[in-house]
């Protein structure tokens, strides 16, 4: 065998230590003995199967009497602080009594003992044992040439030893009050944080391991892996403490992690301007930040019941969510999730992809505005249905706030505006479909106004010249004639210009009168002068109503002129009745009809059915329709081909 593979050998050691010269044992965490050489089995007169198993104390308890003794304790106290603290411990000088040998007889007798206290290590580094090496020093008590100051060295030691007694009491005292701390206390010493001390609500903090003499990271490896112990670090180079409050931490508990929330500070120790250690200070917060939890989760239940029971939430036909301060989505109602297709978390991580996209910058925009104002939100943007279909909603979101004025919840709902939008855009469209009537209609004012005019001059011009061309020879008959072209002449351009003006202003507000049947019969009579075999009737009872003169009159004219011209020989019927505001007003002929696919087409401007006619210009229901329209009322037909006509509409009372 090599020198080298012989003094790491097993057996090598045992041997060292069976004939050490002087006296050896060892003691575990229960101070009984698991090991003793011969040398020592010798100076202590005592047999080493009497030693093995046995507490030191119980072997050697130095006063019978007083178990409790003060060197029985200094060198208890001794062992236990090698355990404690993993850094050997002296006695340079201790009376204690233990069997010696005198004259071939074992007698009880005191001596004077140097002992030194060295710790044994496991494969993990936490002390298992402890090795004492131990002195008889009596001799230097005894005469001899350098007594005197063998003697006065003895009495140092036992002087220091005296010392060392005062500082571990002191020391002792200070531990009680680290273990008395409402909070968690210990001491690492050195750049690699070896616990030196931890009191008592440390150790229960960290599930009662042993970790007295081991590195943080060897005691604790859950908090090393949490980044502890770069803080540690740090501290320990800067010498600046570092102070924390509420931070969570998870510790092995029972072959599990749990979660615990610390206020604490580590606070380097600074020796001749060197750090030595670092002081850690601190106090469990756990149960004060659940029971804040708890107070924040029954608020949150509290508000999901008011939602739910006092609002029906899950009823609502408007989509109604809870966020929490950062903006994520914390509870909404099941149409808003129904109707997007997404659970809750489904709404936080999609959002972006369900909202239309030419809305997305400016509601992320404005919403990012109001969460740092802390103010209420609202907007109108497109969402995509789980149809894959967008549908306009307008929103208002409000923040919560809790006693101190922060913002802790905020509460929305989106309503569906589709429909609106949809009627806005109806809308739209009606407008412009009625500016360009309006500007046909003005086209046709104008034509009126300047082409129909020129002819009625000329007939009115020509009749004069008969009048004063035959001068006496004109008959009564033919005078009474001209006379009523001259009249129908003059209410034909009455009529023209009352047309330009109504084109020039359409609210029905001017020459508003009340309409009473025999004035308006007597005036369509006049204005329309019914051909032979056709007459006019007023249906009783007609009532009296108001409304705009000058419209109503053109109205009536045209459709009651349309139906003298497609149904000769005729009755055309005149009835009106009152409905609230309103009256209504039909005009009923027997003439041919009008087959229900051409309804809609016959109110377009210059649209005409059958042959071409020159007196059939295709403008008269157009007309109608825009006059009515224009002063609120609704426009109608009721026919069938070969069934006749009723043709009605409506008119708001002025």
């Amino acid at each position: 065998m090599s020198p080298g593979a012989l003094m790491n050998s097993p057996w090598m050691y045992a041997e060292i230590f069976e004939h050490a010269p002087t006296a050896y044992m060892v003691v575990d965490k229960q101070l009984r003995y698991v090991a003793a050489n011969r040398a020592y089995c010798e100076v202590t007169a005592t047999p080493r199967e009497q030693l093995l198993g046995r507490a030191i104390l119980e072997v050697f308890p130095n006063d019978p009497q007083d178990p409790n003794n003060a060197n029985a304790a200094l060198l208890r106290d001794s062992l236990l602080r090698v355990f404690q603290t993993g850094r050997t411990d002296v006695l340079p000088a201790i009376r204690y009594r233990v069997p010696e040998t005198v004259d071939g007889v074992v007698v009880e007798k005191e001596r004077v003992w140097s002992a030194t206290h060295t710790p044994l290590r496991d494969a993990h580094g936490a002390v298992e044992f402890v090795l004492q090496n131990t002195v008889d020093v009596t001799p230097l008590t005894r005469g001899s040439s350098n007594a005197a100051a063998e003697v006065g060295v003895l009495q140092r030691a036992e002087k220091m030893a005296e010392t060392n007694a005062v500082l571990r009491l002191e020391k002792e005292q200070l531990r009680a009050l680290f273990e008395q701390a409402p909070g968690i206390v210990a001491v690492l010493r050195g750049p690699t944080h070896v616990f030196e001390i931890a009191n008592r609500a440390y150790i229960e903090l960290v599930g009662g391991r042993d970790i007295i003499g081991k590195t943080v990271a060897d005691a604790l490896p859950e908090v090393a892996a949490q980044g502890f112990v770069e803080l540690l670090d740090r501290c320990y180079q800067t010498q600046e403490p570092h102070r924390a409050r509420r931070n969570p931490v998870k510790l092995l508990r029972n072959g599990e992690l749990q979660e615990f929330h610390l206020d604490f500070i580590y606070q380097p120790m600074i020796e001749n301007g060197r750090t030595a250690g670092i002081f850690v200070m601190g106090q469990d917060m756990s149960e004060g930040v659940e029971a804040e939890r708890s107070r924040e989760d029954e608020r949150a239940r509290a508000d999901e019941a008011i939602f739910e029971k006092a609002f029906m939430a899950d009823q609502a036909p408007v989509h109604l969510y809870m966020a929490g301060p950062d903006g994520r989505t914390t509870w909404a109602n099941r149409p808003m999730r129904d109707e997007l297709g997404l659970d809750v978390e489904g709404i936080n991580t999609r959002w972006h992809q369900f909202m239309h996209p030419d809305d997305l910058p400016q509601v992320t925009a404005t919403w990012r505005v109001a969460q740092t104002e802390g103010t209420p939100w609202e907007g109108e943007f497109r969402m995509r249905h789980a149809d894959g279909n967008f549908r306009w909603y307008m929103s208002r979101c409000i923040p919560y706030r809790d006693a101190e004025g922060r913002v802790v919840k905020w509460f929305g709902h989106n309503a569906n505006i589709e429909h609106i939008k949809a009627a806005q855009q109806q809308r739209e469209r009606l407008i412009a479909e009625l500016e360009l009537k309006n500007r046909e209609l003005d086209r046709f004012a104008y034509v009126a106004s300047h082409d129909l005019k020129a002819p009625l001059r000329g007939i009115a011009t020509i009749a004069q010249w008969l009048v004063d061309d035959l001068g006496e020879d004109l008959t009564e008959q033919v005078r009474q004639n001209l006379s009523a072209l001259n009249t129908r002449v003059l209410r034909m351009q009455q009529l023209i210009d009352g047309i330009l003006t109504y084109s020039r202003s359409l609210d029905g507000s001017a020459d508003v009168r009340v309409i009473e049947p025999r004035g308006l019969s007597q005036e369509l009579q006049v204005m329309l002068s019914p051909p032979p075999g056709s007459r006019l009737e007023m249906v009783e009872p007609f009532p009296t109503f108001r409304a705009p003169w000058m419209p109503l009159l053109q109205v009536l004219m045209n459709l009651i002129g349309n139906a003298f011209k497609h149904a000769p020989n005729t009755v055309v019927k005149l009835r009106a009745a009152l409905r609230g505001d309103e009256v209504l007003i039909e005009v009923i002929d027997e003439g041919p009809g009008i087959a229900p696919e051409h309804h809609g087409r016959i109110w377009e401007l210059f649209q005409t059915l059958g042959p071409q006619n020159p007196e059939h210009t295709g403008v008269g229901l157009s007309i109608v329709r825009r006059i009515v329209e224009s002063l609120g009322g609704k426009v109608g037909v009721d026919s069938a081909e070969g069934r006749g006509a009723r043709f009605f509409f409506t008119l708001k009372q002025k």
